[in-house]
């Protein structure tokens, strides 16, 4: 969690920061609005995202206690670091459990408290379209308030002073800006920042979006009323009659507003070229595209998990921990396609297609011996910042140590460390497989049908596993 919150937070500084500096001043609002919406969506979903990349790595199989448990001498399940010494965690976050508490406790009060606040404003919004008279005009439904009040919107609703719009009083300027507002569905984007705000309200950076996605909605229906008026002067002569609105309006809707009419007015005479259009909206691709592929990339582990090859025929499975002989291999499984490690480069190929010298150093790998871990082991692996846990081959983030599991239940376990440059958003520093009666026979009998072969030839041939 923590993770995805930087990276979210990292997302927004970055696009918000390249909005501040080479769009925000500039006049293509429309290409402006599609980046800011952008903005808040690529930043909440982009961190949820990860492209592993694999660079070219040692094969291993799936099989638990792989060959580099038996026969390439990686780590052994109690191995660490020689920097790291063996030590039991302590008890769960005993000291960290009450300032969580209070944090967890802190945040969701404070976020019923915005969803309240949202779902009051929506009920205003209702009300006031339930109990007003309401009537259809120019593609919208217009809403006859009591009193007087500036215009405002909120999705296909129109909200005027029933006395204003009686006597005619309601400048066509001021019409075509709300209307564009409601043609445009500007209303989409405030509900969908309000929403990110309910649960993200801790970070400022909503905020600074939210503000600009209205300012930018106030530019376009500014841009389509002096597009159809064609009197940038007198419509800026207007909005400065009037910079005392009578009423607020209610939260959620777009109205005109007075805090930014001097960067409305300042916006009115500026243009764009078509060059720096474009120029814009490449460079805009690109920022995206390289956020994206810098926070969703991810390199996996050095060891990269391959799936067995399918069993040619069903060949009953040498006793465990036998050498074979080259001639006893080729009669066996002659036609096995095996996991082979030729000139640096893993592949598969058939046994018999091998030349002399490579048989030489085919090796039979078989199911390892039981292992039960012990109490101290036990205790330790329940810390899950420092174990990423995998129970009969299954990923498991729920910590079934605690709950579905005892000590006694596990038959066989290996373990990894899991390099900085590997490492997953959980963080976890060794991946742990556990392994339970059921699936230790089930290896057992995938065995028996199907043996495992692998060919090294920087490695010589294994030392007699006892079982």
């Amino acid at each position: 969690m923590i993770t995805y919150l930087l990276e979210w937070t990292l997302s927004l500084l970055i696009l918000l920061g390249a909005y501040k500096l080479g769009l925000e001043n500039q006049a293509m609002h429309q290409l402006k609005r599609v980046y800011l919406l952008g903005t808040l969506l690529v930043s909440l979903l982009i961190p949820l995202v990860t492209v592993e990349v694999t660079p070219d790595a040692l094969p291993t199989t799936q099989l638990p206690g792989s060959v580099a448990n038996l026969m390439l001498e990686q780590q052994r399940p109690d191995h660490r670091p020689e920097s790291e010494s063996y030590k039991p965690a302590d008890s769960p976050a005993r000291a960290q459990w009450p300032i969580g508490a209070l944090a967890v406790g802190l945040y969701g009060t404070i976020t019923a408290l915005m969803l309240l606040r949202f779902g009051r404003n929506l009920y205003r919004l209702g009300q006031q379209i339930r109990r007003c008279p309401t009537q259809p005009i120019a593609g919208a439904t217009l809403v006859r308030l009591p009193g007087e009040g500036l215009p405002y919107t909120f999705l296909h609703y129109l909200f005027l002073s029933d006395t204003a719009y009686s006597r005619g009083k309601v400048e066509p300027e001021l019409m075509t800006h709300e209307l564009t507002h409601i043609r445009q569905r500007h209303s989409i984007d405030v509900l969908l920042v309000e929403i990110v705000l309910c649960f993200g309200w801790f970070n400022p950076l909503l905020f600074w979006l939210k503000r600009a996605m209205q300012l930018n909605h106030e530019f376009l229906a500014d841009e389509a009323v002096n597009s159809t008026y064609q009197s940038v002067t007198s419509y800026q002569q207007l909005l400065l009659a009037k910079l005392m609105p009578a009423v607020s309006p209610v939260a959620l809707t777009s109205t005109l507003t007075f805090q930014t009419t001097k960067q409305r007015l300042l916006m009115m005479t500026r243009r764009s070229s078509p060059a720096r259009r474009w120029l814009a909206t490449g460079a805009t691709l690109v920022l995206f595209g390289t956020l994206t592929t810098v926070i969703t990339v991810q390199t996996v582990a050095q060891q990269v998990p391959v799936n067995r090859p399918a069993p040619q025929k069903s060949t009953p499975a040498p006793p465990a921990g036998q050498p074979l002989t080259p001639d006893e291999i080729e009669r066996r499984f002659g036609d096995k396609k095996i996991a082979a490690w030729i000139n640096g480069r893993p592949q598969e190929i058939r046994y018999r297609d091998l030349t002399p010298e490579q048989k030489k150093w085919v090796h039979y790998v078989p199911t390892p011996p039981r292992l039960e871990p012990t109490e101290a082991q036990w205790n330790d692996w329940k810390n899950t910042k420092k174990y990423g846990l995998w129970v009969d081959g299954k990923r498991r983030r729920d910590n079934p140590l605690d709950t579905k599991y005892k000590r006694t239940d596990i038959v066989y376990f290996w373990s990894s460390y899991v390099h900085k440059n590997a490492r997953q958003p959980e963080g976890y520093l060794y991946q742990l497989e556990l392994y339970t009666e059921p699936e230790y026979q089930r290896m057992l009998k995938r065995e028996q049908e199907d043996p495992f072969l692998i060919l090294r030839e920087d490695k010589p041939a294994p030392k007699k596993v006892s079982r």
